[in-house]
């Protein structure tokens, strides 16, 4: 489970970004743990991510924001099965 989990953390890390190249969304993994530097229309933020459900690849992000902000969920290519794209608060982030 560990290699498993591990694969999919590295999968998952990159730097994305919004339409138009407005925000970055940057996910990093560091000895086993997984951070995420992002910002939206709120402000630039930093925070731990917990994996939540790992088939659907949604991860909770350890904050007290609002409900609704606290998860990210990553998106596969439904062709190459690669991790292409991410959804965070109203955004769909792209790999780049």
């Amino acid at each position: 489970k560990y290699f498993e989990n591990t694969k999919l953390l590295e999968e998952v890390a990159g730097n994305y970004k919004s339409p138009l190249n407005v925000y970055n969304f940057k996910v990093e993994v560091k000895g086993g743990t997984v951070n995420a530097d992002f910002e939206i229309d709120d402000g630039k933020f930093s925070f731990p991510l917990v994996l939540d459900d790992k088939e659907n690849l949604k991860f909770r992000i350890c904050s007290s924001l609002a409900e609704k902000k606290n998860f990210v969920t990553f998106y596969r290519n439904k062709e190459t099965q690669k991790v292409e794209f991410l959804n965070y608060d109203r955004y769909l982030y792209k790999k780049v």
